[in-house]
């Protein structure tokens, strides 16, 4: 939290006259809870769930629009595997590339090809 995905995903997302999508801002709409919230009220597992079903709903909508999507998600998103088989669905590799930015005291940018 707090590295600056929603920031740089939007300016990317505008730069490339793509959609944005923030899956914590869905998940906090959807819970009626910041994110500290829902993790100290209902646990991360809680979270997780709601990750899981937030990521899954976003790739699909990703996959099916005509314009290319950027997904702004959480640093732990990438830590379960159950997130991963989201991005293994056929339509999702269908869809294309995925870039990666990893935040910490540097940004690095990874490409992630399902074709490659």
């Amino acid at each position: 939290m707090g590295c600056g995905k929603t920031t740089t995903g939007r300016l990317l997302a505008k730069q490339l006259g793509w959609r944005f999508v923030d899956i914590d801002e869905n998940i906090e709409k959807q819970a009626g809870l910041g994110i500290s919230q829902i993790f100290d009220r209902l646990g991360e597992a809680a979270f997780r769930d709601l990750e899981r079903a937030e990521l899954a709903r976003a790739l699909g909508e990703a996959s099916a629009s005509v314009v290319p999507t950027v997904l702004a998600l959480g640093g732990g998103t990438f830590a379960q595997p159950a997130n991963w088989r989201c991005f293994a669905q056929p339509a999702v590799q269908r869809a294309g590339r995925a870039l990666v930015a990893r935040c910490g005291s540097t940004v690095r940018w990874n490409c992630y090809s399902p074709a490659a």
